[in-house]
C-alpha cells in the first residue's frame, strides 16, 4: 500500500524549498507548487514492488520551456542538485528503495509555453562510475553513433567522435582538452542515447550554452553551437557521409 502522508509531506517540502528559491522570479510563469507535484506525481506513479520492497525511480527529468529554464538558471544554477539532495533525504527518511541516488535535471524545451512543465522518471539501467564529474549515464553500447559526427573547435579542427562518452574540459585527461580559464576541468559531456549524442553540463563555473541558451541536459542537432564564454564549438553530423577528412582528430576511447 502506498504511503500517502510520505507524498504529501514530500510535496510540501519540494514546495517550500522551491518557493525559497526561485519563487519571486517564478511568479506569473511556472508556479513553484506544480513543479512539487509533478516530481511526487512521476515518482508516486511508477512505483515497483519487488524481493519484499518498494522501488521508485532515481533519475527525474523536470522540462520547462526554454526562455524560463535560462531565467531559473540565472537565478539559481543549483537548483537542480538542491532538488536530488532533498528527494535523498526524503527517499532515507521512507522505506523507498532505489538503485541509485536520485538526481533531478532541468531540461529546456522551445515548444512548451512559458507556464508549462513536464516531468518523467525513470528508473537507472546502466552501473554508475562512481566519479561524480564523470558520471556515465544511459549510455545503449549498442547505438550507432550518427556517421561522421564531429565537433569544430574556434581555430577549424575538427575532433571526429567515434566513443559514447567524450569528456570536455580544461583538465588534460579530457577527450577533447580546452585550455582556457572559463573552462572548468571537467566541463560537460557528451554521451550516446539511442543513436544521438546528447550534452551534459558537469555542474562546471561558467554554465554550457548551445545555441545561446544555458542547458544542464540538450540533444545535439548538426549546426547547433555549444559555448563556455567566449569558447565556441560546432556539432556537425553527415547523414551521408563521403569520408573523412585528412585534418580530422580522432577522439580518443575511455582506455
Amino acid at each position: 500500500m502506498k504511503n500517502t502522508s510520505f507524498f504529501k509531506q514530500m510535496e510540501k517540502r519540494l514546495r517550500e524549498l522551491i518557493e525559497v528559491r526561485l519563487g519571486h522570479i517564478l511568479d506569473g510563469q511556472v508556479q513553484p507548487h506544480m513543479i512539487a507535484q509533478k516530481l511526487t506525481e512521476a515518482l508516486e506513479g511508477n512505483i515497483q514492488y519487488d524481493a519484499g520492497k518498494f522501488e521508485v525511480p532515481d533519475q527525474y527529468w523536470v522540462v520547462l520551456n526554454s526562455d524560463t529554464l535560462e531565467t531559473v538558471l540565472q537565478q539559481n544554477q543549483s537548483l537542480a542538485a538542491e532538488l536530488s539532495n532533498q528527494l535523498i533525504v526524503l527517499m532515507r527518511e521512507s522505506k523507498f528503495h532505489t538503485n541509485h541516488m536520485a538526481v533531478v535535471r532541468l531540461v529546456g524545451d522551445r515548444k512548451l509555453l512559458p507556464h508549462e512543465i513536464q516531468v518523467r522518471a525513470e528508473y537507472s539501467t546502466v552501473e554508475r562510475e562512481r566519479t561524480q564529474a564523470m558520471d556515465v549515464l544511459d549510455v545503449e553500447p549498442a547505438d550507432e553513433i550518427p556517421a561522421d559526427a564531429r565537433l569544430i573547435l574556434n581555430d577549424g579542427t575538427h575532433f571526429l567522435l567515434t566513443t559514447p562518452i567524450v569528456n570536455i574540459g580544461r583538465h588534460s585527461d579530457n577527450h577533447i582538452v580546452v585550455s582556457s580559464p572559463v573552462v572548468s576541468r571537467r566541463h560537460c559531456q557528451l554521451r550516446l542515447r539511442f543513436g544521438r549524442y546528447y550534452l551534459f553540463d558537469m555542474q562546471s563555473r561558467s554554465g554550457t550554452r548551445v545555441n545561446g541558451y544555458l542547458i544542464q541536459e540538450h540533444r545535439l542537432s548538426s549546426g547547433d553551437v555549444i559555448s563556455f564564454g567566449d569558447i565556441q564549438l560546432i556539432y556537425i553530423e553527415d547523414e551521408n557521409p563521403t569520408g573523412e577528412s585528412a585534418g580530422d582528430t580522432q577522439v580518443p576511447g575511455n582506455e
